[in-house]
């Protein structure tokens, strides 16, 4: 039965299609996994602007799925953020 096996595909995240075209900042921040008190619960484990979409078939309709390399769902979360100021205003 290995020929009808699925890979494992946890680095495909869900999103929006709306998302899709968009250039928003995509933001992943990864939760404390050290038992104790922390300061630090979240941490951005990294940002970037470039996406990679690829579309999947489910239900009878095509999904889009963001491609993020090391994700994991139990302690990582993916956010969608516009740019909040102007580059160019910021060099002043």
């Amino acid at each position: 039965m290995g020929l009808f096996r699925t890979k494992n595909r946890a680095h495909l995240v869900p999103i929006d299609p709306d998302n899709t075209k968009n250039k928003d900042w995509v933001i992943l921040l990864e939760a404390s996994t050290i038992v104790g008190p922390s300061p630090d619960r979240l941490r951005v484990a990294s940002t970037s602007q470039q996406k990679k979409i690829v579309w999947r078939f489910k239900k009878l309709r095509t999904k889009p799925f963001l491609v993020v390399e090391g994700y994991d769902p139990r302690i990582h979360v993916l956010y969608f953020c516009p740019q909040l100021y102007n580059s160019a205003a910021a060099g002043r």
